[in-house]
């Protein structure tokens, strides 16, 4: 009887503490609505005393003694009828501040932005959905936590009595408030550390020994104590409830047993979808490619669509379009040669594309990795400051590229202000930046940082003077910044063609231009979450309309001083049009024997001298040629050497029969002949040997100018030349922003062209390559005027080199007409 009695008194005695320590758990268990939330999972769930964020109101906390590290946990508050959509994002922003326990000096501070989410879980046993996280009061739905960490060891070392403080600096409009929980790194004593290990659940064991190489069950004793050696141990603000803070009791689930509703992991492979499409480049010579599309849209999709190709390979001539059906559901396969380039992909749905080279061996997979950048927030009252290193004496360049999180704000216009700084942080200079704000259909954030669409970049550059040690901006909306520099004394160095064809591992080849720079604080602005992750790729060439319609200027240069050349027949690159205003250097074929042509000045003139060009004839040989037009005699010589140009007599335009006689293994071409035949273009270009050339070089703006350079090799020659160009300018250009800056002295290693034989008029047995085209662009941070230009071959055969430049836009057309006698005419020979 004794005994019963002590038993009923030791059970008695443990429901009481039971129910006493489960009161307020009861408390609210009768008030708990008969809907989503049950016994079972409030049972499942500890309780976390939380603190409402005010924007006119600082809750301060304590920082307990021997604390390095607080961490502080935030939950945004939905309303439960706005916390439906699982892609949603809801933003916001916590202000801290670290004070002096005594005097309350401020000695740290900051503004954390947080975008969150709001993640449900579906039961693995039935189809009942939930958060983490949850209020009793179900009109409220806390979104996902976000957690931030405030290093305080070196103030806790020297500083007494510590204290820091939180309030809301901005949210969402929809977001009904925030609350906090604070939580100071206290190390664990010692007696608890050999029995805490058995009171976890595995998936705490897990998720503490997850940096380890071996399970949880492997690890050893000492490993063990190393990872329960310290704790986070909650925190209470100061002051008194009500008045200096707001109390919140959260529910969190201790274990959630559950998948993700809504979730879905991303599989390799490239995304497109409406409004943002994928590329990739292929290398030169081309590869045979299998791309498989697999529908990835959230929603079932039924509806037959497309997918668009676009290729960009070098020059203007070489872009090409075509489409391939999508029929639903797919997935679809599309297997095809591509040409070294840019493959761009756009589609009407949202699909995953993964890529496989065939060949012999097989099917690899090469479907690119992503590009990825770290930006930072520039904002008004947070600006980002970049330190500048210069060489003694010299301005550094500097290229800052700026983006923004974008809506559906097209068009919106930004500014950015910038502060050039002395070593004595002195403001040396100053101004702002303006620029319009596009929606990017290449770039976007990086996964789990936002759903905001990102902006096309877009680059400003300044020449930084030697005495500015640091640039800072700063903006009244908030603007993603990433900043470069090089060496001003850096050769540009340029492979010649393989540059021009973008891979991974051609870019590890190539020599960087720019080199990115990081803030020096780039550490507290990722902790302060003012830094973004941005995945990027290749972006497409953009065309000039006006090229593409063959509205241009295309000019020639000559170099001063000792120099030689030759004219070369060269063939029609594909990117070049067969325009009127260039009839002057085109040449077609005549045939032996009748045809009919058509003869067009270009250039408004009704009578031309056309030029004839004569090649292959027979060293020593007297080739003897008769023209007739239109039935009567026109032009009769003699040919000497193996090639060479005759001025023949004038011409009216219009329709004229042409017929010839002269020795079959001669070939011969004129110029203003209206021709569907391949036409040769006809060049005057300089050799180009040890001893270099110079050139005046005439800048009509301050806008970009591109100096075009073909060096034509020895065709049987298979060794490399290097070609060092270098612009020279009397005086330093400003400081800038600029839209765009020179990189005066280039060096080229150019490979052969090969192709067909190239002939070099009056030159015997002397034929070259094709040539390949190396460009030098001046940008606008050089002002209009005269620029001395130096070619020097250092090594390889060199060959023969042209330089001209081509202007976008209509002219005004200058002609130039002579007077003369139609038997004077004119033949050079070998």
């Amino acid at each position: 009887m004794r005994r019963s009695l002590t038993w009923v008194l030791i059970l008695a005695l443990g429901g009481s503490l039971w129910l006493y320590r489960n009161a307020a758990r009861f408390e609210y268990l009768l008030k708990v609505p008969t809907g989503k939330i049950d016994v079972e999972q409030i049972a499942g769930s500890r309780t976390s005393l939380a603190y409402e964020l005010e924007e006119s109101q600082w809750t301060v906390f304590p920082v307990p003694a021997q604390t390095d590290i607080i961490k502080i946990a935030t939950n945004a508050n939905l309303p439960a009828d706005q916390a439906g959509d699982p892609e949603a994002v809801w933003k916001y922003a916590v202000a801290y501040q670290v004070l002096e326990g005594g005097a309350g000096l401020i000695l740290k501070g900051g503004v954390y932005h947080h975008s969150t989410k709001l993640t449900r879980f579906r039961s693995e046993y039935s189809d009942r959905k939930f958060t983490a996280a949850y209020y009793l009061d179900e009109r409220v739905v806390p979104a996902d936590s976000r957690v931030m960490l405030i290093n305080l060891k070196e103030l806790a070392a020297n500083t007494v009595g510590l204290r820091v403080r939180f309030r809301l600096a901005s949210l969402d409009p929809s977001v009904k408030g925030v609350v906090l929980r604070a939580y100071a790194r206290t190390e664990r004593p010692e007696r608890e550390l050999g029995f805490i290990w058995n009171r976890l659940s595995q998936t705490q064991k897990m998720r503490l020994a997850r940096g380890n190489l071996y399970d949880p069950d492997l690890l050893t004793d000492a490993e063990r104590r190393n990872l329960l050696a310290s704790a986070w141990r909650p925190v209470a603000p100061l002051g008194i409830q009500g008045r200096d803070y707001r109390l919140q009791r959260i529910y969190i689930l201790k274990e959630i047993e559950g998948e993700p509703v809504g979730e879905v992991i991303s599989p390799p492979g490239l995304t497109i979808e409406p409004g943002f499409n994928a590329t990739f480049p292929v290398p030169e010579g081309g590869w045979r490619l299998r791309l498989e599309f697999i529908d990835f849209g959230t929603e079932p999709e039924n509806t037959d669509g497309e997918v668009r190709f676009h290729w960009y390979g070098q020059g203007l001539a070489n872009r090409r379009s075509w489409k391939a059906p999508w029929r639903a559901p797919g997935p679809m396969s599309h297997e095809a040669f591509f040409e070294g380039g840019l493959i761009e992909l756009s589609a009407d749905r949202r699909l995953l594309v993964n890529i496989f080279r065939k060949d012999e061996s097989g099917e690899t997979e090469v479907t690119p990795e992503a590009l990825y950048l770290r930006a930072y927030f520039v904002e008004a009252e947070l600006p980002v400051k970049y330190r500048i290193d210069h060489l003694p004496g010299a301005a550094t360049p500097l290229r800052v590229v700026f983006r923004t999180l974008i809506s559906d704000q097209v068009g919106q216009e930004k500014s950015v202000s910038y502060e050039l700084l002395g070593p004595d942080r002195r403001t040396e200079d100053s101004g702002t930046i303006s620029f319009e704000v596009t929606p990017s259909l290449y770039d976007r954030v990086a996964e789990g940082e936002s759903s905001e669409a990102l902006s096309d970049p877009v680059a400003f550059y300044f020449n930084v003077p030697p005495h500015v040690s640091a640039v800072q901006f700063h903006s009244k909306e908030p603007v993603l910044i990433a900043a470069y520099t090089r060496p001003p004394n850096l050769v540009r160095e340029a492979n010649i063609p393989e540059d021009y064809y973008r891979s991974p591992e051609q870019e590890l080849m190539k020599q960087p231009v720019w080199f990115l720079i990081r803030p020096p604080d780039f550490r507290d602005l990722h902790e302060n979450r003012r830094s973004l992750l941005l995945k990027l790729q290749y972006r497409p060439p953009q065309d000039d309309p006006l090229l593409e319609a063959g509205r241009y200027l295309w000019e020639a240069f000559r170099p001063k001083g000792a120099w030689a050349g030759h004219y070369l027949l060269t063939p029609l690159e594909k990117y070049e049009r067969r325009r009127d205003e260039a009839l002057v250097s085109s040449f077609s074929r005549l045939p032996a024997g009748r045809t009919v042509a058509v003869i067009r000045s270009g250039s408004g003139r009704r009578v031309v001298r056309p030029r004839l060009i004569f090649l292959g004839a027979r060293p020593g040989a007297r080739v003897r040629l008769s023209i007739s037009m239109d039935g009567r005699p026109y032009y009769q010589t003699e040919l000497f050497g193996r090639s060479g140009m005759v001025s023949l007599p004038p011409v009216a335009e219009g329709r004229h029969v042409i017929e010839t006689r002269f020795s079959p293994q001669v070939r011969l071409f004129m110029n203003y002949v209206k021709s569907p035949t391949p036409v040769r273009l006809l060049r005057f270009a300089n050799r180009l040997s040890p001893r270099g050339l110079r050139f005046d070089y005439p800048k009509r703006s301050s806008n970009q100018e591109t100096l075009s350079m073909i060096l034509f090799s020895p065709l049987y020659r298979k060794e490399r030349s290097t070609v060092r160009v270098r612009v020279f300018r009397s005086a330093q250009t400003g400081v800038g922003p600029f839209e765009g800056i020179s990189i005066l002295d280039r060096r080229f290693s150019i490979r052969p062209a090969g192709g067909p034989p190239v002939p070099v008029i009056n030159a015997p047995r002397r034929v070259v390559d094709t040539g390949q085209r190396l460009f030098f662009p001046l940008d606008a941070d050089m002002p209009a005027g005269r620029y001395r230009v130096r070619v020097d071959l250092e090594a390889g055969p060199g060959g023969y080199l042209t330089l001209s430049r081509v202007t976008p836009g209509l002219f005004a057309q200058r002609t130039l007409s002579r007077m003369t006698d139609e038997a004077d005419d004119f033949q050079t020979t070998n």
